[in-house]
């Protein structure tokens, strides 16, 4: 049965409002502190801003996210949709895999002149190519430089409505960067050398992860104004990010490889729901049809009762509030005094 379009605008009470000016307020104030003034003024804020990094640059995903979860808290009667999880969980899954890449190269190089390199190399090329998928949704299509055509890709999106920010913030300019270390990495693969492959990840690894976060910092409060203001995110997500890969031959590929990930990292938070809860928003009957059935074949049963229960809550889901899976009930990000973080 198809269910109705959820609504995407945001609905912020006055207090919600209130609570997420303070975090931005406090972490401009420590920056602020941290970039100027003696050195034990730096010293002194160096634990606030690391306090509170990670909550501002996943401030965005974190307040949609607890929504998501906690319906009753909003007066809601069922949980929303938030289209742009998409984007924001789409770090975590490359998080999720860099952290899986690391531990299998540090396992072989363990194993001294016995290591090898054949999982890691297989775990890397699926790494690339489900970035490489993500990079498209932010760039668009079309040489760099030109005039952008629909889709545009994220990027263009913002600097369209924002005065060039992502192009002034270098965002297109670090994927230049990426591609380099990238192709480092494919020639240390390659060669299957383990030192190679251990020089180059170490080098992809560093900076990929500065520039997850870096972006989080820079897009994620624009998305939030552009709800904020009543931009319709779904047409936005469907027409001009998520287009540039819908008809890919390797779309069955990102869908199952981001659910596998989120369904392992779930960081105490309902990752993979949240994902797949804006998959279907986005989502003609048609695809969903197909999609969620990759889905299910991805995630274990108790996650996979998670999205249905979301997508469709006028099922009886008994298991989704079981002790078996605490972890992954609708309200237990809600009511451990942590903000959710998907």
């Amino acid at each position: 049965m198809w269910i109705a379009w959820y609504p995407v605008i945001l609905r912020k009470k006055k207090e919600d409002s209130k609570n997420f000016s303070f975090h931005l307020t406090k972490f401009e104030f420590t920056m602020g502190n941290c970039c100027s003034g003696s050195d034990d003024i730096k010293s002194a804020n160096d634990g606030l801003n690391n306090k509170f990094d990670k909550r501002f640059n996943d401030k965005f995903n974190d307040n949609l996210n607890e929504r998501e979860i906690d319906s009753k808290k909003y007066g809601d009667e069922n949980p929303r949709p938030m289209i742009f999880a998409l984007m924001r969980n789409g770090h975590e899954v490359i998080r999720g895999a860099m952290e899986d890449i690391s531990e299998e190269i540090a396992t072989q190089t363990s194993k001294g002149d016995y290591a090898d390199a054949d999982k890691i190399i297989e775990m890397w090329n699926d790494l690339h190519a489900w970035e490489g998928m993500h990079k498209t949704m932010e760039e668009g299509k079309g040489v760099k430089g030109s005039p952008k055509t629909s889709p545009v890709g994220l990027f263009e999106l913002l600097d369209r409505k924002y005065d060039g920010i992502a192009t002034k913030n270098g965002l297109l300019d670090a994927h230049d960067e990426l591609d380099d270390l990238e192709d480092a990495m494919h020639n240390a693969c390659h060669l299957k050398d383990m030192w190679r492959i251990r020089r180059a990840w170490k080098n992809f690894e560093e900076v990929n992860s500065a520039h997850l976060k870096k972006e989080e910092s820079i897009m994620m409060a624009k998305v939030t104004e552009m709800a904020k203001s009543g931009e319709n995110l779904k047409d936005m997500m469907r027409n001009e990010i998520f287009a540039l890969i819908a008809n890919s031959p390797d779309l069955k590929f990102f869908i199952q490889f981001a659910n596998r990930i989120l369904d392992t990292h779930p960081g105490g938070m309902p990752r993979a729901r949240v994902f797949d809860h804006a998959l279907y928003a986005i989502a003609t009957p048609q695809e969903w049809t197909t999609w969620q059935t990759w889905i299910e074949a991805s995630l274990t049963k108790a996650r996979y009762a998670e999205v249905r229960a979301a997508i469709y809550p006028e099922e009886e889901s008994p298991k989704l509030y079981s002790p078996d899976v605490p972890q992954h009930t609708p309200y237990a990000e809600a009511t451990s005094g942590d903000e959710a973080e998907c």
